[in-house]
């Protein structure tokens, strides 16, 4: 999980029931509102409001690994063709892209993302 102000990234592997990692999925939702226990801290930004007591789900991507060929692999999305699958680092950063455009539009704030986010 990763918590950016009023916005959060969680990423999470959901095995199989017989544990084959071919029919697992990978659930990635970004949220609106705080995951966890809510701390009491300022917000590093002037006049950023506090996100909601509910966290509501704000985007969301299901996938599957898929076989490329002897040694290469892609996420899926279902129905899709193992070649036009993303690779880890296309999935990483459209995540941190799902979660810098929940930011801005959660926020209004058009500024890029602090450098000590964690998220460029």
């Amino acid at each position: 999980m990763i918590q950016v102000g009023p916005v959060a990234l969680s990423i999470t592997w959901l095995p199989s029931a017989g544990g084959d990692i071919a029919t697992g999925e990978l659930l990635v939702v970004v949220w609106h509102g705080i995951l966890g226990p809510r701390p009491d801290y300022q917000f590093e930004r002037a006049g950023s409001r506090p996100p909601p007591l509910v966290t509501r789900e704000v985007w969301q991507k299901v996938l599957h690994p898929g076989v490329v060929g002897a040694d290469s692999w892609r996420w899926l999305e279902p129905g899709q063709e193992a070649a036009h699958g993303q690779t880890g680092a296309e999935l990483a950063a459209r995540c941190v892209e799902a979660l810098r455009d929940a930011f801005h539009l959660v926020t209004g704030d058009p500024r890029p993302l602090a450098p000590n986010t964690g998220v460029q």
